[in-house]
């Protein structure tokens, strides 16, 4: 008879392609730092991904990438976020610059908007 524990450790399993997915989310990290845009599907071919998990993105859909997602601090995304919603030569980076900082904030009211109406009409098919 077994216990939890040892049913817990056979259960796990080890992440397989844990290292092919970090060095895609370097790649396009390392795009967005040269002020490219990050080619997820491209860097995903060079690592050897096959076509049909390239075209749907698997390897953003993973565990992997989204610890390496949490990894990045908070607060360093939000000052660069800042610093282009006050950069005052392109108005439309600053534009949407400044709806990020709202939604992170939670008072962008287009998505509490969509979310009301979206309630109003299932109460009203409700009655």
């Amino acid at each position: 008879m077994n216990t939890k524990a040892e049913e817990q450790l056979k259960a796990f399993k080890p992440r397989k392609n844990g290292e092919r997915v970090k060095r895609v989310f370097e790649r396009s990290v390392e795009n967005i730092k040269n002020g490219d845009k990050p080619n997820i599907s491209g860097s995903m071919r060079l690592e050897g991904y096959s076509e049909s998990s390239c075209r749907a993105l698997k390897a953003q859909q993973t565990a992997t990438w989204k610890e390496l997602l949490d990894a990045i601090p908070e607060n360093v995304l939000v000052a660069e976020l800042f610093s282009l919603a006050t950069d005052p030569d392109d108005k439309r980076t600053k534009l949407e610059a400044l709806k990020e900082c709202f939604r992170l904030k939670d008072k962008y009211p287009a998505s509490k908007m969509k979310l009301g109406a979206f309630q109003e009409q299932a109460s009203e098919f409700i009655e």
